[in-house]
């Protein structure tokens, strides 16, 4: 395994205090906080050697990432010169077969989000609003409950609109109708984001046969298509200002029972 960077302390005036873009990361194991101590560490073990694994095949250099371990997952700042097709096309697949391959229980399932935001070096590590806000994109309950809704799939994937034009123009191999978007709102965050679950099987989803005409307004609307993927949508010009709200949607939609968050 690569090692992992830790965040140090580094005396202000070292500190290289320019504002940058980067592609911010952020993965969290769902449903961590209930389980017992000892799977938290196969789980933490089984996900850091799936991350390893996963950027190797996507030709993604781990080294270079500057990372924050947080328990339950992981958040990163990667360099400039990554490549961004890979980090959006190949990375989040590579990382769901990963999984298949260090999890021998195949329990562990995983929410990853993808931004490409404002961040600069700081005094414990990285900082800037690019990590605030894709740490909110990986604890969305759309996001929660798309993986909820696919039990058979071990990850569901959030990106940011900006994050999305490269799906968008063509360059990452995913298919853009496969993602739905949903405008989510955080604290101050408030922006859309665009979910996939690649895994998801189509026959164990209460889908219609044909895709929806227009989606429903209204507080809390949500329409699904079937495109061989588990999506979600919320309307494309509604603004979801509760997640409690769309929390008890979706899973009504859904028919999931309400469980511990993780």
């Amino acid at each position: 395994m690569v090692a992992t960077r830790l965040p140090h302390h580094r005396p202000v005036s070292d500190m290289d205090t320019s504002y940058r873009r980067r592609v911010c990361l952020a993965v969290d194991i769902q449903g961590y906080s209930p389980r017992s101590g000892p799977w938290h560490g196969d789980a933490q073990k089984a996900l850091a050697d799936a991350l390893d694994l996963a950027a190797t095949r996507a030709g993604l250099d781990r080294g270079a990432w500057w990372r924050q371990q947080t328990g339950d997952g992981e958040r990163a700042v990667l360099p400039g010169d990554s490549d961004e097709a890979a980090v959006v096309g190949r990375f989040p697949i590579a990382l769901g077969a990963a999984l298949h391959e260090t999890d021998p229980r195949s329990d562990v399932r995983v929410r990853l989000a993808l931004h490409h935001g404002i961040t600069y070096p700081a005094a414990l590590g990285d900082a800037g609003e690019g990590l605030i806000e894709v740490c909110r994109i990986v604890d969305t309950e759309p996001l929660r409950t798309a993986l909820a809704a696919a039990p058979e799939a071990n990850l569901a994937l959030a990106l940011s609109e900006v994050m999305f034009r490269a799906v968008h123009k063509g360059y990452s191999g995913l298919d853009p109708a496969a993602f739905r978007r949903a405008v989510v709102r955080a604290k101050e965050f408030h922006a859309p984001v665009w979910i996939l679950v690649p895994d998801a099987d189509p026959a164990r989803r209460p889908l219609d046969a044909d895709p929806p005409a227009e989606a429903e307004r209204g507080d809390g609307a949500v329409q699904q298509t079937a495109t061989g993927h588990t999506v979600l949508q919320a309307g494309r010009d509604m603004s979801i200002g509760s997640f409690t709200q769309v929390d008890g949607d979706l899973r009504a939609h859904f028919r999931i029972p309400r469980g511990p968050r993780g």
